[in-house]
């Protein structure tokens, strides 16, 4: 009698075992596969003539000016004064926008290329740009220059190799 009682205690705790085997071994699986897809980050590629934040191009000057909201859009008027302090020149710079709630949560971020040539040692103003399809929660607006091109005519030959 004893015999039967031990036999039946071994395979019960077996099946304990093989039960919490699998439902540790199934709650593994379900969380490896729960995990978030890797993000896909755009990057513009660094050429010769690409200069990523160009120290010595500056933003004097950001006029953005808000409308009205219409739902949950709005759009904005922008103005934008560029110094270029450096011995080149830049063109077609790419400008990211980036806008604000009041309660200073980011809602917004956007990049634009500006097609323009901005010569060395002057300020030049590019205005009319216009940025549509804002969200309505944006209340200012910043602007900062990401990458310029230098501007291929204006730089002259290359320097000659030693």
């Amino acid at each position: 009698m004893h015999f039967r009682r031990y036999l039946f205690l071994g395979l019960t705790a077996m099946l304990v075992v093989v039960l919490v085997s699998l439902v540790v071994a199934s709650r593994k699986k379900e969380t490896a596969r729960a995990r978030p897809a890797p993000e896909m980050i755009r990057v513009a590629p660094a050429t010769p003539t690409r200069v990523m934040r160009p120290a010595d191009l500056e933003i004097v000057e950001a006029r953005v000016v808000l409308g009205p909201a219409t739902g949950r859009e709005r759009d904005a008027d922008l103005t934008v004064v560029l110094r270029n302090s450096g011995t080149l020149a830049y063109r077609d710079p790419m400008l990211e926008l980036s806008c604000r709630a009041r309660s200073g949560r980011k809602v917004s971020t956007r990049a634009r290329p500006v097609e323009s040539v901005i010569p060395p040692g002057k300020p030049t103003t590019v205005g009319g740009l216009r940025e549509e399809r804002l969200p309505a929660a944006a209340a200012e607006c910043s602007v900062r220059v990401l990458w310029a091109d230098i501007d291929a005519s204006a730089a002259g030959p290359p320097p000659a190799r030693k």
